[in-house]
C-alpha cells in the first residue's frame, strides 16, 4: 500500500512558498501600480489644475456674491425686526408703570412718568428714539422735534404727501399695531427724504400709541461692515483668500484682512505702487464686465517672498455698493506638487521594498517556530475534545479546561461544558425563562408607546421650560415677575424629568457614556440635597453605606446610575412603615460559569450595588411584576410615578448589566451588576454659564417642523449674538442652502412629512461637503441620530431646549 504523505509536511511547505510567493507578488504588484499611478496622476494634475482653480476662485467669489447679496436682501427685514422688539420694549416699560402706579397715582402723574422714561432712550447711534401721539392726533412726545409736542398733527404730512399720523392712528385702530414706511428727517442728516420704517403699538389704557422708526440707510451701513468682517475671514486652498475694494481703489479686504477703505490699494502695498495702481486699473475693467471675468499678473506669495509667482483671479462688481470682489490662485504650484510627489514615491518605494523583504524573513521564521510547537500540541487538545464527544451522550463529566492549550479550542472546550450545563439547568429553568419572556414582550410594547408619549411631551416641555428661560434674561433682578415665571420654569423641569423616566422605559435613554467611579456615583447621591431631603423626613430610619468595591470604573451615564440608586433608596424608605435600616454597598463579584450565580448574568468581573432594606419584604405574586412600568403597591396621594423601578430595569439593560431581587418579610435585597470598564476615567465638565459660548454674528439655519420650536430656538440664538433664519422642512433646508449659505444648520431629527434630519443633512453634504450642522431630538441618541454624527454634525441637542447646552454645543460645533 502506498505511503501516504503526512499532512504537516505538506502545509509547512505550502506555507513556505505562499508566504514568500505573496510577499513577491504584494511587492511588485504594489511598485508597478505606484509608478503607473503616479504618471496617470501627473498628467491629470498638469491638464486640469489650472481649469479646476479657476473653477475654485470663481466659485468662491459667487458665494461671497451669493452671500452679499443676500445680506442685502435682509436690511429691510433686519430692520423691522429690530424696530417691532424696541416697540415691544418701550410697551413693556409704559405697562410696568401704569400697573404699579395705577392705584396709588392720578392719570396725569403716571402718563408724565411713562413720557419721561421713555425720553432720552435712543439706540442705533442715536438716531433711534421713541414717539407718542394720542388717537385724537395730538403729538405726547416727539424727542426728535419736542417742540411739536402738544401739537395735533392729524394733518401732518412727510415729504411725499403722505398723512403720517392719520395712517398710524388708523393702523392702531384697526389691528392695534402694525409697520408704517415713509420718508422723514434723520438726525445729523440733511433733507428730508430718508426712508424711514416705523412700528406702532396701541396703549390702551390711555388711548395712546407708543413707536419707533429706524432709517434703512443705517442697516445697510452696518450690514457692509459686518459683511466685510465675515469675507476677511474666508480661506481656501494652501493660501486662498477673498479680497475685495471699492471702485475708487479703496482697500475694503486684502490679503486676508479687513483693512476698512481707508487707504488706496497703492498706499497698503507701497512697496511698488506703480504695479498696484496697473493691477487696479486691469481689476477694475474687468469689475465693469456683467458677468465677472479673469485677470492675469504676477505678485509674491504669502508663504515665499522673495519672488513672484504667475496668478489668475477671478474678479466681480457689485455697482450698488462701488465694490468689486475677487479671489486668485497661483498657476506654478502644479510642478512644485508634481516634484513632491515624485519625491515622496521615491522614498516610499525605496521603504517598501526593506519593508516587505524584512516582513516575510520574520514571517517566515515565526511560521517554522510556531508549526512546530503547534503540531505537538494540537495532538493533545483534540485528544481531550474526542474523549469528551464520545462520553457526552451518557455522562455529565465535564472538560478539564486546564488540559487545553489553544484559545480556540479552549473556547470549544467551555462552550462544550456550557452546553452540558445548559441541558442539566434547561429543566430547571423551563417555567425564570417563559416569565422572563413574558415581561420582555411588554416592556417592549410599553416602551413603545413610552417613546413616542415622551417625545410629544418633549416639544409640550419646550416652551413651559424655555420661555420663562428667555423672559427671565430681560426682566430685572428686582422684577416681582422673576418668582412666578422661575417656580413656571421649576415645574417644567420637574415634567422633563418625568419625560427621562418615559425615555429610559423607551429604552436608549443613556446616550452619553464615560467611565466614572462607581463608588464617587453613590457617595455624590448621598451627599446630594435630594437624598437629605428624602432623610429628613423619615427620621426614624437610618441609612449607612459599605463601599468596599476596590475596582469600581463603570462605562455609564452618571445621571442614569444616580438614578436607579435615588429609586432604590425612595423605595426601601416608603417600604418600611415605622423604625428600620437601610444599607448601601458595592463590592466585586468575579461571576464564572459555577451554579450559584444568577443563570442571566454572563461570565466577567463585576462590580455590584447593593440596597438592603428592612422593610416588610414583597409578596410573591408581586415580585415578577415589581420591573414592569406603572406597576406599584404605593398609597395614593404618596410621591412617584409609577416608573421607578422600571427605570432601574432599562437603565441595567441599557448599560448591559443586570439586576437581581430577593425579597421575603424580613426586607428586600437588590444587586445592580455593572461591568467593570478598563477605560480610561474622565473628569466631568461643571461647566453651567452661557458666557463664553456667546455667538458673533454667525448665520445659522434652524430647521424644525414644529412652530414653537422653530421660535424658542431662534429666540434664545438671537440672545446668544447669532443671526438667524428658520425654515419648516428638510426639503426646505436643502433649497434655502443653496441660495444663502449659512455657517452652521440647527436641524431637527424628526419631521413630518418629509425628510428626516440625516437624510436632510446627506443632501446637503452632496453639494457643501464641509457644511456644519448639529441634530436636535427629543429622543436620546437613537441609531439615526449616530448616523448623523458619523456623517459631521457637530453635536448633539436634547429637547426641550436651554441656553447652556444650547450654547456650549453650538460654539463647540462653529469652532471645530
Amino acid at each position: 500500500m502506498k505511503q501516504k504523505p503526512y499532512f504537516t509536511k505538506i502545509i509547512q511547505i505550502y506555507g513556505i512558498v505562499l508566504i514568500v510567493g505573496v510577499a513577491i507578488s504584494i511587492m511588485a504588484i504594489d511598485i508597478i501600480g505606484s509608478y503607473r499611478d503616479f504618471n496617470r496622476r501627473s498628467e491629470l494634475i498638469r491638464t486640469d489644475y489650472i481649469t479646476k482653480q479657476k473653477q475654485i476662485i470663481e466659485q468662491e467669489v459667487m458665494r461671497v456674491i451669493a452671500l452679499i447679496s443676500h445680506e442685502k436682501s435682509q436690511s429691510e427685514i433686519l430692520t423691522r425686526s429690530k424696530i417691532k422688539l424696541r416697540v415691544y420694549e418701550a410697551f413693556s416699560i409704559a405697562q410696568n408703570i401704569y400697573q404699579e402706579n395705577k392705584s396709588s397715582r392720578s392719570k396725569d402723574e403716571i402718563q408724565k412718568m411713562i413720557l419721561d422714561a421713555l425720553r432720552d432712550i435712543r439706540f442705533e447711534n442715536k438716531s433711534g428714539y421713541y414717539f407718542a401721539t394720542r388717537l385724537d392726533g395730538i403729538e405726547l412726545l416727539f424727542a426728535d422735534k419736542p417742540e411739536l409736542e402738544g401739537s395735533n398733527l392729524l394733518n401732518f404730512q412727510d415729504s411725499r404727501g403722505q398723512y403720517v399720523i392719520k395712517d398710524m392712528i388708523e393702523i392702531a385702530r384697526q389691528a392695534g399695531e402694525g409697520f408704517y414706511e415713509y420718508h422723514w428727517t434723520k438726525p445729523d442728516g440733511e433733507g428730508n427724504g430718508f426712508k424711514k420704517i416705523s412700528f406702532i403699538k396701541q396703549f390702551e389704557p390711555y388711548d395712546w400709541f407708543i413707536g419707533t422708526g429706524l432709517y434703512v440707510e443705517d442697516i445697510t451701513k452696518q450690514i457692509k461692515t459686518n459683511l466685510l468682517s465675515d469675507i476677511s475671514r474666508i480661506r481656501f486652498g494652501k493660501e486662498g483668500y477673498v479680497f475685495v475694494n471699492r471702485f475708487n481703489g479703496d482697500a475694503l479686504v486684502a490679503n486676508g484682512k479687513f483693512i476698512g477703505g481707508t487707504k488706496k490699494l497703492w498706499e497698503v502695498f507701497s512697496k511698488n505702487p506703480e504695479k498696484t495702481k496697473h493691477l487696479y486699473d486691469i481689476s477694475y475693467k474687468a469689475a465693469l464686465e456683467p458677468e465677472g471675468d479673469y485677470i492675469y499678473y504676477s505678485l509674491v506669495k504669502l508663504t515665499d517672498q522673495t519672488k513672484e509667482s504667475p496668478k489668475a483671479s477671478f474678479i466681480y462688481g457689485i455697482p450698488e455698493f462701488q465694490w468689486y470682489v475677487g479671489a486668485g490662485v497661483y498657476l506654478d504650484d502644479v510642478e512644485s506638487d508634481i516634484i513632491l510627489l515624485q519625491t515622496e514615491l521615491n522614498e516610499q518605494i525605496k521603504g517598501k521594498i526593506l519593508y516587505f523583504s524584512l516582513t516575510a524573513l520574520f514571517i517566515l521564521l515565526i511560521f517554522l517556530f510556531l508549526f512546530n510547537k503547534l503540531n505537538k500540541k494540537l495532538k493533545n487538545d483534540f485528544t481531550v475534545l474526542i474523549s469528551f464527544f464520545k462520553n457526552a451522550a451518557g455522562s455529565n463529566q465535564a472538560i478539564d479546561l486546564d488540559r487545553v492549550q489553544f484559545h480556540e479550542l479552549d473556547q470549544m472546550a467551555g462552550n462544550a461544558n456550557k452546553m452540558l450545563q445548559d441541558k442539566i439547568q434547561a429543566e430547571k429553568d423551563k417555567d425564570r425563562l417563559i416569565k422572563k419572556l413574558h415581561i420582555a414582550q411588554k416592556m417592549e410594547s410599553i416602551g413603545l408607546m413610552a417613546g413616542g408619549v415622551a417625545h410629544d411631551l418633549n416639544n409640550i416641555l419646550s416652551g413651559i421650560v424655555a420661555y420663562p428661560e428667555l423672559l427671565l434674561l430681560k426682566l430685572d433682578k428686582e422684577s416681582d415677575l422673576r418668582k412666578p415665571i422661575e417656580a413656571i420654569q421649576q415645574s417644567g423641569q420637574r415634567a422633563a424629568t418625568v419625560v427621562a423616566d418615559l425615555l429610559t422605559v423607551a429604552r436608549g435613554a443613556a446616550s452619553i457614556r464615560e467611565v466614572h467611579d462607581l463608588n464617587v456615583l453613590v457617595q455624590e447621591y448621598l451627599n446630594s440635597p435630594e437624598y437629605k431631603k428624602l432623610v429628613s423626613l423619615s427620621p426614624n430610619i437610618s441609612c449607612h453605606h459599605k463601599l468596599k468595591a476596590v475596582h469600581a470604573d463603570i462605562l455609564c451615564s452618571p445621571v442614569h446610575v444616580k438614578k436607579c440608586i435615588m429609586n432604590l433608596l425612595t423605595n426601601g424608605f416608603e417600604a418600611i412603615i415605622d423604625h428600620g435600616e437601610i444599607v448601601v454597598s458595592t463590592h466585586n463579584q468575579y461571576v464564572d460559569g459555577s451554579l450559584n450565580k444568577p443563570s442571566e448574568i454572563e461570565t466577567g468581573e463585576y462590580v455590584v450595588l447593593c440596597v438592603d432594606d428592612t422593610g416588610p419584604g414583597i409578596a410573591d405574586k408581586d415580585l415578577e411584576h415589581v420591573f414592569e412600568p406603572f406597576y406599584t403597591k404605593k398609597v395614593m396621594g404618596r410621591s412617584g410615578t409609577g416608573l421607578g423601578l422600571a427605570v432601574v430595569w432599562n437603565t441595567m439593560e441599557d448599560h448591559n448589566g443586570k439586576i437581581v431581587v430577593e425579597s421575603s418579610n424580613k426586607g428586600t435585597y437588590f444587586q445592580l451588576y455593572f461591568p467593570i470598564s478598563k477605560k480610561e476615567r474622565v473628569i466631568p465638565s461643571r461647566e453651567n454659564t452661557t458666557k463664553k459660548h456667546l455667538g458673533n454674528n454667525e448665520h445659522i439655519l434652524v430647521v424644525d417642523d414644529e412652530p414653537q420650536l422653530r421660535d424658542i430656538a431662534s429666540q434664545m440664538l438671537l440672545s446668544l449674538g447669532y443671526k438667524v433664519d428658520v425654515v419648516t422642512s428638510g426639503e426646505l433646508a436643502i433649497d434655502f442652502v443653496k441660495k444663502n449659505p449659512v455657517d452652521l444648520i440647527v436641524l431637527d431629527m424628526l419631521m413630518d412629512p418629509g425628510m428626516n434630519g440625516r437624510q436632510t443633512y446627506a443632501e446637503i453634504l452632496k453639494q457643501y461637503p464641509d457644511q456644519k450642522a448639529v441634530i436636535v431630538s427629543g429622543y436620546s441618541e437613537s441609531d439615526d441620530v449616530k448616523a448623523t454624527l458619523r456623517l459631521g454634525a457637530g453635536g448633539f441637542i436634547k429637547k426641550p431646549y436651554s441656553m447652556v447646552p444650547l450654547s456650549r454645543v453650538i460654539k463647540e460645533a462653529l469652532n471645530n
